[in-house]
């Protein structure tokens, strides 16, 4: 949601006879959310500190009728404003600014986050590049006669597959802004569409939907994606136009909603655009429902890297070789144990059985040989990640790519100051590298190919900047 201010009056839910007038301001960033009333709600839920007044639901409507439900409001300043003075002395009330977690534009509701949600709207910064990147949507016909020049505009034809428990379409917006007398500017918001099989509570859509989504995009686009736009579309609210139910979007913008990147990408660069997977991006997608739904924490390790604030080297390499070894533990076609467990605890006890007569040594052993001691170590894992991410791993990693991961994340989780592995610029190679891999195994995981995984890394700036360097050493 653009930033905007809107001036209206606004009440608790329960008092709608005690209307106050206000301003609520949306700004990207820091400032977030933040109403200035000209007074105040009195008594609410108070915290613990007793400094601290809260209200879960506020109503507002705007001076154009525009109806806005905030959610969990806090009070962050109070003053006194004097009105007048009277022979009793000074007049004056008391003034309350507030932060609120969350805004919906469009209608009131008395549950908040718990509103049933019917269908929602996504629109992700290069959402567009992603989706219509080889669809242009301006085509200019030339003609002799300089005033018989047309442009033409075309929408690409949505997509549509079943996925985040609905009917998802990826669909073009369409709109045109003069700027001068004989100017026009051309958007084409793409944005994801799902509607739901069963309608779940808002607040269940960023885990559902959002950051699925986002999730999937940054990692088909090799870049941070953030969102930009969330609106959504109840049973409850909207109108009747003959026999059909239109519904009314309600638009939302949250505290921590930042405004789009300044930067783009080329859509060259995009390892996975829509055009190379369209014909089975259902199938894609419910690969990726399954991987997030399995193996949530290494996705959240691997996007994390894109997704969040510039990292320390040091942190930028754990991570991603802790992404790699969360991934290979969760999904079961890798080797999770040595040996069959049923052997191994027959091993474990024969060797317990062979001290038991010394209790400190069988305590040692007893406490040296839990379950996990039966899964495969870093090396192990690697190991088996390298085979799994075919050709791409073996022309981007370096030959002793196991060996030097393996020792620099030892050395930095268990802390040894003579430790040996990668310092300085080879540390960031490394971590490059083991996100490289990272992507062949989702690749290969996904459905594709060598031949395309070879073709759709071969887009990225990691990968060409990967064989640029010599690190086949």
């Amino acid at each position: 949601m653009d930033p905007f201010n809107a001036v209206g009056n606004w009440w608790l839910p329960e008092r709608e006879d005690k209307k106050i007038g206000g301003t609520l301001t949306f700004e990207h960033g820091s400032a977030g959310l933040r109403l200035r009333l000209i007074g105040s709600f009195g008594t609410a839920a108070i915290e613990k500190n007793g400094l601290i007044q809260k209200y879960p639901i506020v109503f507002g409507e705007t001076t154009d009728g525009e109806k806005i439900t905030l959610r969990d409001t806090r009070v962050v300043d109070s003053h006194s404003v004097l009105t007048d003075f009277t022979p009793e002395g000074p007049k004056q009330f008391e003034s309350h600014e507030l932060d609120a977690v969350e805004v919906f534009c469009g209608a009131h509701l008395p549950l908040g986050a718990e509103t049933p949600v019917k269908g929602v709207a996504v629109e992700l910064h290069l959402l567009d590049d992603w989706a219509w990147a080889t669809q242009p949507l301006v085509r200019h016909v030339p003609a002799d006669d300089l005033a018989q020049q047309r442009v033409e505009y075309r929408v690409p034809t949505p997509v549509e597959f079943h996925a985040f428990g609905g009917s998802a379409r990826l669909v073009a917006g369409f709109s045109t802004k003069s700027t001068g007398w004989h100017d026009q500017t051309v958007t084409r918001p793409a944005a994801l569409v799902v509607e739901f099989d069963v309608p779940p509570p808002y607040s269940s859509i960023f885990d559902v939907v959002v950051k699925p989504f986002q999730y999937f995009l940054t990692f088909a686009c090799s870049a941070s994606t953030q969102l930009t736009d969330l609106s959504f579309w109840t049973e409850a609210h909207g109108y009747q136009a003959g026999e059909t139910w239109v519904p009314k979007t309600i638009k939302t913008a949250r505290l921590d909603l930042s405004g789009p990147p300044e930067w783009r990408t080329y859509w060259c660069d995009l390892m996975l655009p829509l055009w190379s997977i369209e014909g089975r991006i259902g199938d894609v997608i419910a690969k990726w429902s399954w991987l997030i739904e399995h193996a949530e924490s290494a996705l959240d390790l691997f996007c994390g890297l894109s997704l969040g604030p510039p990292q320390y080297l040091e942190t930028r390499f754990l991570f991603a070789v802790q992404a790699l070894e969360v991934y290979h533990r969760r999904c079961p076609w890798f080797t999770q144990r040595l040996m069959p467990r049923d052997e191994w605890r027959k091993k474990r006890d024969a060797l317990l059985a062979a001290v038991k007569n010394d209790n400190e040594l069988e305590q040692w052993v007893e406490e040296r040989l839990p379950e996990f001691a039966n899964e495969p170590r870093l090396r192990d894992r690697l190991t088996e990640l390298v085979a799994h991410g075919g050709d791409h791993a073996i022309r981007v990693l370096r030959d002793d790519f196991i060996n030097v991961a393996t020792q620099t994340r030892h050395g930095l989780t268990h802390y040894d100051p003579a430790r040996k592995g990668a310092k300085g610029a080879d540390l960031y190679w490394l971590a490059e590298e083991a996100m490289a891999l990272m992507e062949a195994c989702l690749l290969l995981d996904l459905g594709l190919a060598q031949e395309e995984i070879l073709e759709a890394t071969g887009r990225t700036q990691r990968t060409r900047d990967l064989l640029n360097q010599n690190h086949k050493r």
